[in-house]
């Protein structure tokens, strides 16, 4: 099996690096490209482009139709999330790839599509994969982009159905393949449904704005299945020929079910039937006991805490850069959905600022780069700021910080400072110490953290029950007397 590896800065269309990923028998993933790849957003910051890189994981036609293999995917997903920093991670099917294959069971589909989901891919895409165009693939992310936009507006009262509207039918196989999800009439009124058009005549416009009529906001979504050519834009075929109505049902949607979303053939709809009832699964508890209500005009802030997780190796150092990357997806891994997560890869004073202006619902901080005793924290240009610069960084910064960890060596001054400034705990150390031990701590007590909302004592109980494993580095607690 191959997957092809291309990275794209986001907005741009521009391919920072592609490669081949072959499984010879031992698997081996090309350890140097992914050394390379996990400095282009810290390279990029620091050199003016803030765009964080997409990746793109590519399938030819001929690598599924000999089966739909999870392992060497899923080794390869593990090492791009490893390595990148949180960012969109795709896979894209040739656009070739035909679902009526009598060769393959949806029960094999299923796993894989599966497997896609709990290990976090972004979204699965459609595209020509024996042409690398970055601007197709921009324009994929972006089409991607705006159903997810749409995923998060809609309340997961129920599962969801799709509803199909067009002639001619599926095929058996293309039925079976959607078979979890079908429904040959709209659902009742507690239900979810999304209406899936192939094309958008006077006819097909009548028939959603009767549906529309009188549902509740956010249970019902419409779609455009494109299946042409995937290097046009956001349904330009149809755009040409049925401009008026297209506009119309844009704006149909726009006022009663958030936005029209567009797929480029069934597995971009697979996957997104599978995201939307994922919601709706990690939603149920709640349902039980309550309504939920989608914001409108959300004048409040969202009430979920923030970690905020900076890095401030120099990228010119690929192995710290890759580590880092690799203590940022633990940290995911480890707290899932239960937060958000705002990540500054290549930390400076200067822009510091803007990157609290980010994080306004900040729980807890973690911190990892170098640090020496008499120069303080160092940036990701290389140069180092002492304690009192880098609390100046927040002078204008508006709410209260429960917890900092700093992952740097003979950062015990620093983390002294900042508990003085008010910071509830902050976690540093004396001397030397490995990365690896770094990660350990800062997961243990981040999440003693969130667990209990900021409770100090919870805090220093994890902090007591980890300082053993981290003797020789020293670690020390302050804790701030307001």
């Amino acid at each position: 099996m191959s997957v092809r590896v291309v990275i794209v800065r986001q907005g741009s269309g521009h391919i920072l690096q592609e490669w081949e990923e072959e499984e010879d028998g031992g698997s081996t993933l090309f350890d140097n490209r992914w050394e390379a790849a996990a400095r282009f957003w810290p390279d990029g910051i620091l050199n003016g482009f803030n765009g964080q890189p997409e990746i793109f994981l590519c399938l030819h036609r001929e690598t599924l139709a000999e089966g739909y293999e999870t392992d060497f995917l899923g080794k390869v997903i593990d090492q791009a999330h490893a390595s990148m920093w949180g960012a969109n991670l795709y896979v894209v099917v040739d656009k070739r790839l035909l679902i009526d294959d009598p060769d393959t069971s949806d029960a094999v589909r299923r796993v894989w599509f599966g497997m896609l989901l709990e290990k976090g891919i972004s979204d699965v895409l459609k595209l020509d994969v024996d042409f690398i165009n970055g601007s197709a693939f921009r324009r994929a992310a972006v089409r991607s982009t705006e159903r997810l936009r749409a995923l998060r507006k809609h309340t997961p009262w129920a599962k969801w159905k799709c509803l199909l509207h067009w002639e001619p039918q599926l095929s058996p196989y293309a039925a079976s393949f959607l078979e979890d999800f079908l429904s040959d009439t709209l659902p009742e009124d507690s239900s979810n449904c999304l209406i899936v058009l192939r094309d958008c005549t006077n006819t097909r416009l009548e028939f959603v704005r009767d549906i529309l009529k009188g549902k509740a906001h956010g249970k019902i979504m419409v779609a455009l299945l494109d299946e042409l050519d995937a290097e046009l834009s956001s349904y330009k075929g149809v755009e040409a020929a049925e401009k008026p109505a297209l506009r119309e049902l844009k704006q149909l949607c726009k006022g009663h079910a958030g936005q029209l979303v567009i797929f480029h053939g069934l597995f971009e709809l697979h996957y997104f039937l599978q995201r939307l009832n994922t919601v709706f699964e990690q939603h149920r508890t709640i349902l039980q006991h309550a309504e939920i209500v989608s914001v409108r005009e959300g004048l409040f802030s969202p009430h979920a805490p923030q970690l905020l997780i900076t890095h401030a190796f120099n990228p010119s150092d690929p192995t710290s850069s890759l580590a880092a990357a690799g203590d940022v997806h633990t940290l995911r891994r480890e707290f899932g959905d239960r937060f958000e997560i705002v990540v500054h890869p290549a930390m400076q004073s200067r822009g510091f600022r803007d990157t609290l202006s980010e994080a306004k619902q900040m729980m807890a901080w973690v911190h990892i780069g170098h640090g020496d005793e008499a120069k303080g924290l160092q940036q990701a240009d290389g140069l180092f700021k002492s304690a009192e610069e880098w609390v100046s960084c927040f002078a204008d910064h508006d709410g209260s910080l429960s917890l900092a960890v700093f992952s740097s060596c003979e950062s015990d001054l620093v983390a002294r400072e900042f508990a003085s400034a008010g910071v509830g705990v902050t976690v540093g150390f004396r001397k030397k110490v490995p990365k690896s031990l770094c990660r350990e701590m800062a997961v243990t007590i981040v999440k003693a953290a969130f667990e209990s909302s900021g409770n100090r004592d919870k805090i220093l109980d994890a902090f007591r029950k980890t300082k053993g494993m981290f003797a020789d580095a020293e670690p020390v607690i302050f804790c701030a007397r307001h």
